[in-house]
């Protein structure tokens, strides 16, 4: 179930995780596995939240668990729960880059842009999604004017589209 769960299978993983869950209820690790697969399936959000909370109620420092949850709750628009969570699971495992993504998104929910976009560059460079690419060995962009500045895509193309609005600003800069 991890191994498929590691290449986005999320649905299969899914189901061997309830098969596991059928033969080992009490082990809090397949819980947060299967709240992570649920996750990451449409439609599936609730189920996430339940059995996430069922691995926090047998460990209630469980990173997985609150990482899931705190992730939930963005996908809920619950920015305050978001937080929470997060905070939770950087007291239960401090060093982590998941719980300031996800309270990046949170912040940005709620306004707070400094700490929402401190919180997005937390997760650059650490998953694959989010590669930190330097096409030169240039440092990364931080806001001054003038020089120059590659721009270049990094998510979808719904994402692509948006950010494009911002391309004449940034090239009057």
């Amino acid at each position: 179930a991890r191994g498929l769960l590691k290449t986005e299978r999320c649905g299969h993983a899914y189901s061997l995780n309830q098969r596991c869950l059928a033969l080992m209820p009490h082990e809090p690790a397949i819980y947060v596995n299967t709240a992570i697969c649920a996750e990451g399936i449409p439609g599936k959000l609730d189920d996430a939240q339940a059995f996430a909370k069922r691995a926090l109620k047998a460990n209630p420092r469980s990173r997985g668990a609150l990482n899931v949850l705190a992730q939930v709750s963005v996908h809920q628009c619950d920015p305050t729960a978001a937080l929470a969570f997060a905070q939770r699971s950087l007291e239960a495992e401090p060093g982590q880059w998941e719980p300031l993504e996800k309270a990046g998104y949170a912040n940005l929910m709620l306004g707070n842009f400094g700490a929402g976009w401190d919180g997005y560059e937390a997760q650059v460079g650490q998953n694959r999604y989010r590669k930190d690419v330097s096409y030169t060995g240039e440092p990364r962009w931080r806001g001054e004017t003038g020089g120059k500045l590659v721009v270049r895509a990094e998510q979808g193309i719904g994402d692509e589209i948006s950010f494009a609005s911002i391309l004449a600003d940034a090239a009057k800069d």
